[in-house]
């Protein structure tokens, strides 16, 4: 830019003249305004680059998730069929419940004493038959059976088959295959109605990223459902909460759910596990 010079004051013309030099003329006005707009415009073109490349790091990140991808990841599990409760037919045989808490209830022909209860009340609403109960915790039935109780914890037996009523509960074939099991019924526990994310955080534990995502549900019951697994801890409200933790796979760019805790909107979560899970890692903002 130009540096317009004041000189010494004269008098008469030598003054007037001196006074208009100090003047620029309008090219040299043009030129400042055209440098000042120039100047402008390639800060507004760098302001603005700095933008577009801002945001399209954001679009591109792999490891964005909006709320409303989120949703539809939660509304997807909740939806999809093999979530329904198995329950295997057959001969089948109820563990004690100091074997189960040792030793766990290993094998499809093998149940704990609550889904035992859960085929009771499969029987009281005529969706089963029960037949060849046995109980080896009364007197010795046989050496067969003592083994079967001291070496196995098995504290029952028992053969259960569907009544007609029971046809529309029916287990896929894929299902049954997927489990290795030739008989047994899927209950479903009801239907989503809406559900509303209103937390999505992005952790990181190691190398690995993840996502927290909490929200609120409302959930439609399957009577049946309620029916026969009564004796569950808890009650069936319709307004509803869940958490869900997402781990991001690096190689198929996609998130999956490793942890999910859903529970009635006033009360505790039963299980806590994504809590459990998220307590070591690190929140990116």
């Amino acid at each position: 830019m130009e540096i317009l010079r004041m000189r010494p004051a004269r008098t008469g013309d030598q003054s007037r003249n001196a006074a208009s030099s100090m003047i620029p003329t309008l090219p040299t006005v043009n030129r400042h305004v055209s440098e000042a707009m120039d100047l402008r415009r390639i800060v507004v073109t760098a302001v603005t680059a700095s933008l577009f490349l801002f945001l399209a790091a954001c679009a591109t990140s792999p490891y964005a998730l909006s709320d409303r991808a989120a949703k539809d990841i939660f509304v997807h599990i909740m939806n999809d069929p093999a979530r329904a409760t198995l329950l295997p037919l057959g001969n089948l045989s109820v563990v004690s419940s100091i074997h189960e808490r040792f030793e766990g209830v290993k094998g499809n022909d093998k149940i704990s004493q609550e889904a035992f209860a859960y085929y009771q009340n499969l029987k009281r609403e005529d969706l089963i038959t029960i037949t060849n109960y046995r109980d080896l915790t009364k007197g010795f039935q046989g050496w067969n059976s003592f083994f079967a109780l001291s070496q196995q914890g098995i504290a029952q037996q028992f053969s259960a088959e569907p009544t007609a009523k029971a046809n529309s509960l029916g287990c896929p074939d894929a299902t049954l295959k997927a489990f290795a099991i030739t008989k047994a019924l899927c209950l479903s526990d009801g239907q989503l109605q809406t559900a509303t994310v209103t937390q999505n955080q992005l952790l990181t534990s190691g190398s690995d990223y993840y996502r927290v995502v909490r929200g609120f549900h409302e959930w439609s019951w399957n009577p049946v459902f309620v029916k026969i697994m009564e004796k569950r801890k808890g009650e069936f409200g319709r307004e509803r909460k869940f958490a869900m933790l997402l781990k991001f796979d690096p190689f198929k760019k996609n998130w999956s759910s490793v942890a999910m805790d859903v529970g009635n909107r006033d009360v505790d979560f039963l299980t806590n596990g994504v809590e459990k899970m998220t307590a070591g890692m690190t929140a990116v903002n």
